[in-house]
């Protein structure tokens, strides 16, 4: 893999919807404003669209999959919030037994939240990532040390911390849809054909996914909330995506697009 030497803007108009193609009227963030996004892209999605995936992706991520960490770890937000004095946790009391809501108080606790974590990264292609198969969710702790649970659909025992698959699916389309964003603030329109924009949109084919985890070179990063990186695999344009890069969180890497200047 090999990255783009760029300087990725903080703002740029586009003029069509990236979603679905249509006229473009609003200006978004490429990663939520919730997780401290600065970088805009202007003109680049209509009012449905922005509405529908604001509604369908951001909203349930940010508040079920993300809401403790935003606060705990002191994003920017709009409004004032006290942080949560407890860590909440789904949990089966025993094998095979109903999730249950337990809620721990922090004072006594670590600090962490979970990251889906998968293998990689090598390109999925005509093939599909079973989102129900068992994969590694990493605890991030607040002193930076990451510990490994097994994420099983079936149930769990003891206090393994559990995540829906359908929470899942969202965080991965709200990277994807943060990835399809970069590619269009990045890279200007004739030089690449972009391939993402299904699985943003509602399809649970996960091809585009080429993994995550390393922690790439580590560069100069005037934000410490998030850091967004453009690369190369052959043919492919990939975005990489980090949230939380203050707490040195792994990258999301996704196949956003098709070089159309590849083997001219």
């Amino acid at each position: 893999m090999r990255y783009i030497p760029i300087d990725v803007p903080f703002s740029k108009k586009i003029g069509f919807c990236i979603f679905c193609g249509g006229p473009g009227t609003t200006r978004d963030h490429i990663v939520p404003e919730a997780l401290g996004g600065r970088h805009t892209i202007a003109n680049s999605s209509c009012e449905p669209c922005r509405d529908r995936l604001n509604r369908e992706i951001d909203q349930p991520v940010l508040k079920r999959f993300l809401h403790a960490a935003r606060l705990t770890y002191g994003v920017p937000r709009n409004r004032s919030r006290k942080p949560d004095k407890y860590l909440k946790l789904m949990v089966a009391p025993h094998e095979g037994g109903e999730l249950e809501v337990l809620s721990l108080p922090l004072k006594f606790m670590p600090k962490r939240f979970m990251l889906p974590v998968f293998e990689g990264p090598y390109i999925l292609e005509n093939k599909t990532v079973n989102i129900q198969d068992p994969c590694i969710l990493k605890n991030i702790f607040a002193h930076n040390i990451l510990s490994e649970s097994v994420y099983n659909t079936g149930g769990g025992c003891g206090l393994i911390p559990m995540i829906a698959v359908d929470d899942l699916i969202l965080f991965m389309r709200m990277m994807a849809k943060s990835a399809l964003t970069l590619a269009f603030l990045s890279l200007n329109k004739d030089e690449f054909e972009p391939i993402i924009m299904e699985f943003v949109n509602g399809n649970q084919h996960l091809s585009f996914l080429t993994g995550s985890m390393g922690m790439h070179d580590p560069q100069k990063n005037e934000n410490k909330y998030y850091d967004l990186k453009i690369g190369y695999m052959g043919k492919y344009i990939l975005a990489s995506i980090q949230i939380f890069s203050h707490l040195k969180m792994p990258y999301y890497d996704f196949v956003v697009g098709i070089r159309k200047d590849y083997g001219i």
